[in-house]
């Protein structure tokens, strides 16, 4: 992000603000917090977005990122980011977006089985059927079993016709294996 003129890039956005769909990918590592921030005022301005993919330029991403899209972008229908650990905190900002249909976080998530079942609860059988959440890293503290899962997918089918996807994140450093 830092290295090709990123914040002008970001700052030209907004002179964009019939945007409805963006898609940013790009090196998310070593990044500057006022980058991010520069990253995050930028897209926040851009009241019509419907669609915000963040592809490896929000792995630094905070819970404020977050929290502070989900404020500032009440129209979103698709919201995929990555970043370093989430905790349930962020949901009741996430809820409250009642066009969202697709959420996929692909962060550190630290959400129990009934902190989803609770998002789920707020969300509009109406505006966000077939609603669907993938959580793509969550923290092996978060494991949810087997049963957990089908019961959320159940919450989601029956509900929102909608679909929930889970991956436990696995650190390449802790595969299990010892080496001499």
């Amino acid at each position: 992000m830092r290295r090709h003129g990123s914040a002008k890039f970001h700052v030209t956005l907004t002179r964009q603000p019939q945007l409805q769909s963006v898609w940013l990918k790009g090196d998310g590592d070593e990044v500057l917090p006022s980058d991010l921030n520069t990253m995050v005022w930028a897209l926040s301005q851009l009241k019509n977005l419907h669609e915000l993919v963040l592809k490896d330029v929000s792995d630094e991403f905070e819970e404020s990122h977050i929290i502070n899209l989900a404020l500032n972008l009440p129209l979103l229908e698709e919201f995929w980011t990555s970043g370093g650990e989430v905790s349930s905190d962020v949901l009741p900002y996430l809820a409250h977006l009642k066009n969202l249909k697709s959420l996929t976080l692909y962060a550190l998530t630290k959400f129990d089985s009934q902190e989803i079942v609770d998002f789920i609860s707020e969300l509009d059988p109406r505006t966000q059927k077939g609603f669907n959440l993938s959580l793509m890293a969550s923290d092996m503290d978060y494991d949810l079993e087997e049963e957990e899962q089908l019961f959320i997918r159940e919450i989601l089918k029956t509900r929102l016709d909608g679909r929930f996807d889970f991956v436990l994140w696995r650190d390449a450093d802790s595969s299990g294996g010892e080496s001499d």
